[in-house]
């Protein structure tokens, strides 16, 4: 309905790479839902004066929610809670419609563009004026209540602010954090006009002024990092010789990207028989084949959901296959938790992958008389963080299953480091946060796992 197509919101697969890891809900979709709950029990047209809108923590499409809403005859103040965190906080003014004429939004659907990427020193400069849409069948069935009460160019103007933040600016790269509208004057034109006033490219954000119709008021967004983009196998190449790893036959499983992406170029590039697995990134594990094979090597993918694994051998083109090292980089997003909360879903997701997917993997891949194999665990066990209660439980519990798969089964070696902080997908944050080299460090631990294997 808003027009912002923006991957972060629509695309599955690219926003699995992004700040959230899934596709989150769009900030003024929550917005508009709450303001239709909030006027379930009424039946007369009313206005807005004043909006408030803060964005404290994204929503991934599926969260479960709840809603505070305290309703007054002018007023309307609301919460929107996941997970036991606030998600959203309104503030709303009402009152009866004035008696003046409004002008109209197009009945339509806006057209789909592609968000537009604005650099830097572009963002600080930008100003536009945006068409308002709102296609009234659409607006009806979405918010019922909302589409019927409030006048159609002051519901316009706040699905058009989604288009805004999400297509033009910041655009590509964005997040929404904040929106203030105050509708004070005679409806106009139906457009949307913004400048740039302030942006503070340190921690990325962007401060807008807005005049819409009948309205005025301002937007701040944050400028979200890119996807972070791993080196390429040649680059790779020139830190390992090219007979290193040629005793593997290597299975990294969650090889499509960040760590496992890193271990596919690098055992490649040193001579290993490499097979991957990916899940719903087929386009980033077709980009690793063809890289491997620009650098004069052969590296093969599969599809493999370690979450619901009891029968995908279909998937690979040898139903036997069986390796000697596995390279366990399975994972959902693990930056989901919330300050001083433990999730009991979160926690059983987590050790879907790190516990239950890991034994599914190894006892459908392993090579049986001897396997050596990688299971990274974190630092975070060490230090903590009181939003990964759930993370570090889980993985505390992967460390558990390690040691007992050792002590009771002499043809495994498992390799089990505390991996700190690195720079990939998972790690990227809007303020900038030090993170440690991952070839560098992925590599010392393969030549580990090949050392722990060797001295047996």
């Amino acid at each position: 309905m808003s027009g912002d197509h923006n991957p972060l919101h629509v695309d599955p697969v690219a926003s699995r790479r992004l700040l959230f890891g899934g596709p989150v809900v769009h900030g003024i979709h929550s917005v508009l839902w709450v303001l239709d709950r909030a006027l379930q029990d009424e039946s007369l047209l009313c206005e807005i004066t004043r909006l408030r809108a803060m964005f404290h923590k994204p929503l991934l499409v599926g969260d479960e929610v709840a809603v505070a809403i305290e309703r007054s005859s002018d007023s309307i103040q609301a919460e929107l809670v996941s997970n036991g965190a606030v998600a959203l906080t309104m503030k709303v003014e009402t009152g009866s419609p004035r008696n003046q004429k409004r002008c109209l939004p197009k009945n339509e659907i806006p057209e789909r563009v592609v968000p537009t990427e604005l650099e830097d020193e572009k963002i600080a400069t930008t100003t536009g004026v945006m068409d308002l849409y709102l296609q009234e069948e659409l607006a009806l069935k979405l918010f019922p209540k909302l589409a019927t009460l409030i006048p159609s160019d002051q519901l316009s103007t706040v699905v058009t602010c989604s288009r805004l933040v999400g297509g033009e600016c910041p655009g590509m790269h964005s997040v929404f954090a904040e929106l203030q509208l105050t509708f004070d004057r005679e409806s106009e034109e139906p457009l949307l006009k913004y400048a740039v006033k302030r942006y503070n490219a340190a921690i990325g954000m962007v401060s807008m002024e807005l005049e819409g119709p009948g309205c005025h008021g301002d937007i701040r967004a944050f400028r979200r990092p890119s996807p972070k983009q791993q080196p390429s196998i040649s680059e790779i190449a020139k830190l390992v010789t090219k007979d290193e790893f040629t005793n593997q036959r290597a299975l990294v499983i969650g090889g499509s990207r960040g760590m496992g992406e890193i271990a596919v170029k690098m055992l490649a590039a040193g001579g290993a028989d490499v097979s991957f697995t990916y899940n719903m990134g087929e386009e980033d594990a077709v980009r690793i084949c063809d890289d491997a094979e620009s650098a004069g090597v052969r590296v093969r993918r599969f599809q493999y959901n370690v979450l619901s694994a009891d029968d995908q051998s279909a998937t690979f083109e040898d139903a036997d296959y069986r390796a000697t090292h596995i390279y366990y980089f399975a994972t959902p997003f693990v930056f989901g938790g919330n300050k001083g909360v433990f999730v009991n879903e979160l926690f059983d997701k987590f050790c879907r992958f790190y516990v239950n997917g890991f034994v599914t993997a190894l006892e459908r891949f392993r090579e049986t008389e001897k396997c050596a194999i990688l299971y990274p665990s974190t630092v975070a066990i060490d230090e903590l963080p009181v939003n990964m209660g759930e993370y570090v439980a889980a993985k505390t519990a992967g460390e558990a299953l390690v040691s007992f798969l050792v002590k009771s089964d002499r043809s495994l070696s498992i390799h089990c480091p505390r991996l700190p902080r690195v720079a990939t997908d998972q790690t990227v944050s809007l303020v900038p946060v030090k993170n440690g080299d991952p070839v560098e460090i992925l590599l010392k631990e393969i030549r580990l796992l090949q050392a722990l294997e060797t001295s047996r």
